[in-house]
């Protein structure tokens, strides 16, 4: 695994609510596994009329995981703005 790659994925895995956790899986691991258990998690934020949204989004007062993990890497340059 890329060095940036496993640095990000440590911080997802320490940070990162389990959405955050099964979409990263899903975009930088895929396997079949990763798939099921993205659609899997998804689900627990369905709502009962068949939609989402049910704390989907983090709270408005949190910072999110990429402004984090950016604020992280400022100092050594690596954000990208």
């Amino acid at each position: 695994m890329h060095a940036r790659l496993e640095k990000a994925y440590h911080f997802i895995t320490q940070n990162g609510r389990p959405i955050d956790q099964a979409r990263f899986a899903y975009h930088f691991m895929r396997t079949d596994a990763s798939q099921d258990a993205l659609l899997n998690t998804l689900s627990q934020y369905q709502n009962t009329d068949g939609g989402f949204g049910h704390g989907l989004e983090p709270d408005i007062g949190q910072q999110s995981l990429c402004d984090r993990a950016c604020a992280s890497d400022l100092s050594s340059g690596q954000c990208a703005t």
